[in-house]
């Protein structure tokens, strides 16, 4: 089949690898600098060029296209797209409203207030804050960082200042206890399939430390103390209720807790970077899990390791030069971009994935912290987490 992938991190190289390897004809845009077996795009949004194309299926990656209605676009063309399309899309683009919906079906969620103003944010602090602390939360799309963990009212109450200043509207949330797991399910009409459990580690630094990111590193898979299937069954009869059900990746954030598991969010799409261990030890087509054919069975454990440029989260440095790169380890491009003469440059925060599927935690980490001792941008150390996968190795 022809398909195309849009889109230009890890994610979408990750994507583009899976489907090749299901013997498709690919082609992906806009893209980044990893090389590989597909067609690059030209201009990968205009959709006269992707009309022309006369693609089986378009594969949309990015949040933001989602939201602003590419699939809608895409459908009035008469063209297949995988994704939701701008209404379906709100359960992610805003934070209020997938509250909202899981309020209103009864889905297990930390109970959460909206706030428009200062005045009102400040109240829901502390109406909300107890010895946890409180969450607060950007209500619209915030590429992961929009997020703060506050452990009292006073950096709550500063919190929700600077992020009412810089995204308006704010969700303020009970903090709950317990781990988290990224759970994705994909979507049919008549149905979904779900894929192992992964644990993302949003923090930049060791032990958790640190702002919050993008997504530092990803294992998968990761046990569940509990059993997801009537969770499972509630959600998709809440989504068709609502007319919310579409052909496309739910991402499912959950923190199981001593109450059980609790819904912390919702993604319209592959989560990044969980898609990069799913993808990359997914057994079977890709193309069919997605048009509800059962996966077989899952093997060992794969384990992600994100080389972060300096700076990153708060601030963006000039471009470096990428050098080091080991043969025989499967590195997936997030922010790069290659010159006229082939080298290779940082072109974002996140820029590279370094990925290991192995019988055990222990091999995979082996594999993938050697390579990443041996990568430098500009001749320095990249900034990497060194303790993904630790709290699960030996446990498989």
């Amino acid at each position: 089949m022809r398909l195309v992938v849009l889109g230009s991190g890890g994610r979408e190289h990750a994507m583009a690898r899976a489907l090749l390897k299901g013997g498709h004809e690919v082609y992906w845009g806009p893209g980044n600098g990893a090389r590989g077996d597909w067609s690059p795009l030209e201009d990968a949004y205009n959709l006269d060029k992707l009309q022309a194309l006369q693609p089986d299926l378009i594969l949309v990656g990015p949040e933001d296209p989602l939201a602003d209605g590419l699939v809608d676009q895409l459908q009035e063309r008469g063209l297949q797209a995988w994704g939701p399309t701008a209404a379906q899309a709100r359960l992610e683009s805003s934070k209020a409203w997938s509250k909202q919906f899981m309020r209103r079906h009864g889905l297990p969620s930390a109970e959460f207030a909206i706030a428009d103003t200062l005045e009102e944010a400040r109240a829901a602090i502390h109406r909300l804050c107890d010895q946890h602390g409180v969450v607060v939360k950007a209500d619209g799309l915030a590429a992961g960082k929009g997020v703060v963990v506050a452990e009292d009212e006073r950096s709550a109450g500063q919190a929700a200042q600077e992020l009412l200043a810089k995204y308006g509207r704010l969700v303020i949330e009970r903090r709950l206890l317990g781990q988290e797991a990224s759970w994705i399910l994909l979507l049919r009409p008549d149905g979904f399939q779900a894929l192992p459990l992964a644990r993302d580690h949003k923090r930049l630094r060791d032990g958790d430390a640190g702002p919050n990111t993008g997504g530092m590193g990803t294992v998968t898979p990761v046990e569940s103390p509990f059993d997801l299937d009537q969770l499972g069954r509630d959600l998709f009869a809440a989504l068709e209720q609502e007319q919310l059900n579409y052909f496309g990746a739910l991402f499912v954030g959950l923190l199981f807790t001593s109450q059980g598991p609790q819904i912390l969010e919702f993604n319209c799409r592959l989560g990044d970077p969980e898609s990069e261990v799913l993808l990359e030890s997914m057994p079977g087509d890709f193309l069919q899990a997605l048009q509800g054919a059962q996966l077989p069975a899952w093997r060992g454990c794969c384990l992600d390791v994100v080389l972060a440029h300096p700076g990153y989260p708060e601030t963006s440095s000039p471009a470096m030069r990428i050098e080091g790169i080991p043969e025989g380890v499967t590195v997936l491009h997030a922010g790069t971009r290659r010159d006229e003469q082939g080298q290779l440059w940082t072109a974002g925060g996140r820029v590279l994935h370094l990925v290991a599927h192995a019988e055990n935690y222990e091999s995979a980490q082996r594999e993938v912290y050697a390579a990443a001792q041996k990568i430098t941008f500009n001749g320095r150390p990249a900034h990497y987490r060194t303790d993904i996968g630790r709290t699960l190795a030996g446990r498989l």
